[in-house]
This record gives C-alpha cells, sequence and structure tokens, in this order.
C-alpha cells in the first residue's frame, strides 16, 4: 500500500479511498500522489475558506414548463454555477434567474423573504412558489437593504 503524501500515514481501506489518488491517471500513473481522507477534508476545507467570499445571492429561478411558478433560493458567490446545477436536470436546459440580489447575508435574507411570499402566494411546494414575480421581486427589493 501507499502513504498519505501529506501526513506520511500508511493507507488503508478505511483511511483512503479511490477518490483520493492525485493526478497519474492520463500519465500511466507517473507522479501519482496518494492522500489519506483526514488530510483530503482538511485540504477542502482550508480551499473552501481561501476562496470564501464576503456575499453571496438570493435569487428566483423559474422554468417555462411551470408556468407562474418561481424557485426562492440562495447560493455563494458562484450563481453561474447554481444555475448550471438546475439545468442538469432539463433536457431543454431552461430553467433561468429571474431575479438575481447580490447581498452579504444570503441566508438571513432567504428566509425573511420566504416568510413573507409564502403569505401571499397563491401555493406552494418546498421552496417553489405560485407567486406574482413582481411582486416577489418588489418584496426582495424592499428588504435588500437590510441584509
Amino acid at each position: 500500500m501507499h502513504n498519505c503524501y501529506k501526513c506520511k500515514t500508511e493507507l488503508t481501506d478505511k483511511n483512503w479511498g479511490h477518490g483520493n489518488k492525485i493526478g497519474g491517471i492520463k500519465t500511466n500513473n507517473v507522479n501519482v500522489r496518494y492522500i489519506c481522507k483526514p488530510c483530503d477534508n482538511e485540504k477542502s476545507r482550508l480551499y473552501r475558506l481561501k476562496n470564501k467570499k464576503d456575499y453571496g445571492y438570493v435569487y428566483l429561478v423559474s422554468n417555462p414548463a411551470w408556468k407562474g411558478w418561481v424557485k426562492l433560493g440562495k447560493c455563494d458567490s458562484n450563481y453561474k454555477n447554481r444555475l448550471s446545477s438546475y439545468n442538469t436536470s432539463t433536457p431543454k436546459r431552461d430553467f433561468e434567474f429571474r431575479y438575481l440580489l447580490k447581498c452579504k447575508k444570503p441566508r438571513e435574507l432567504e428566509s425573511l423573504v420566504w416568510k413573507k411570499i409564502e403569505k401571499i402566494a397563491e401555493s406552494f411546494n418546498s421552496e417553489w412558489f405560485k407567486v406574482d414575480l413582481q411582486v416577489t421581486i418588489g418584496i426582495m427589493e424592499s428588504m435588500k437593504e437590510d441584509k
């Protein structure tokens, strides 16, 4: 077996998985490095901290297949990836942002908006609301200075 390239721990079935192999896939296993799960988790955590932005987004997304319905959501600074994740579930790739609001505390703002639109929605299911889009945008606009 191999050792972790960071902490030199001997790798076993309990502390290593095939996803913890770095490099070597296209190079016939030349210069392959192995990393244990704890070191890989720490490496990921540090990467997230280093690349963390001090803002995020609260958004409304819709799909023409569900006329009148919008999804309220939040995401970090990479909103394009968020939309892309929706579009993997539809062959037409037709989800679109209807409104995107940059803010410092997206989790808090999403929660506040949720409470308000839940009261005025014709219907809702989880994060999807059958609600007037312009009214919902107005609610979000009025709250953007708060968060």
